[in-house]
């Protein structure tokens, strides 16, 4: 087991893209002698060759078909894994491990970026990011310095109602979800949206509008002043030709 700890966070980072059932093969013209068997005409233990305990083809380079009977039995590519399809990364999982000549049970330790839910952990201390496809749910809204928060997948299609709320990357945003979808958690800081412009009004920045509005080119011409805008449902400045 101590072995096992040592190798458990590669393991880890191997689990979710080795493939359980690519490693071995379909079951004929495999196991204990190969095609043709026993003293078969492909003489000694068949065409297949060794104990069959490394997949279709014999030999013991490659993944066995049934992993954990080859627990104990010999094999030949040192360090080499097998066994993992579908494991989920945040929990233990059991691959099989060739060691010392022989192939062994081992049990892969989660990513220790997980948390105690199996979601993984963003934010803390490491400043530790989220996937491209995912935002940080921070505690209470931004959290407090160096919080840790947890990963979550970014919504798709949000409404266009824009309230307006105030991203923790400092941002203006319609509402919740078009937050979210950028990939940011939503601020209970109202900075970024404390002036007091109504549509129409002229502005140099977003915070001279009034909440839920955004100051953008109004209108792709010459002699045109930024005004205080309604956005699109993304935040985003509406597009003018």
């Amino acid at each position: 087991m101590a072995h096992a700890r040592a190798a458990g966070l590669v393991i880890a980072t191997l689990v979710s893209t080795l493939a359980f059932g690519a490693c071995g093969g379909s079951t004929s013209g495999s196991g204990a002698g190969g095609t043709g068997g026993g003293a078969g005409s492909g003489g000694g233990a068949g065409s297949g060759g060794g104990a069959g305990t490394a997949g279709s083809g014999g030999g013991s380079g490659t993944c066995p078909i049934d992993l954990w009977a080859a627990v104990g039995t010999a094999c030949s590519e040192e360090g080499k894994y097998c066994g993992g399809e579908g494991c989920n990364p945040c929990e233990f999982c059991n691959v099989l491990y060739c060691s010392g000549g022989k192939w062994e049970q081992q049990e892969s330790f989660p990513d220790p970026n997980c948390g105690d839910s199996g979601s993984k952990v963003c934010g803390g201390l490491a400043g530790v990011l989220c996937a491209d496809d995912e935002w940080c749910d921070l505690p209470d809204g931004c959290g407090y310095p160096d919080a840790q928060g947890v990963c979550k997948p970014r919504p798709q299609g949000c409404t266009a109602d824009c309230p307006g709320v105030c991203g923790c990357d400092g941002k203006f945003y319609c509402n919740a979800c078009g937050a979210n979808a950028a990939g940011a958690d939503v601020s209970d800081d109202k900075s970024c949206m404390s002036g007091d412009g109504g549509v129409g009004t002229s502005c140099s920045s977003d915070t001279e509008c009034v909440a839920g509005l955004k100051c953008c080119y109004p209108c792709g011409q010459a002699g045109c002043t930024n005004q205080c805008t309604v956005p699109m449902g993304n935040g985003e400045c509406p597009m003018y030709p």
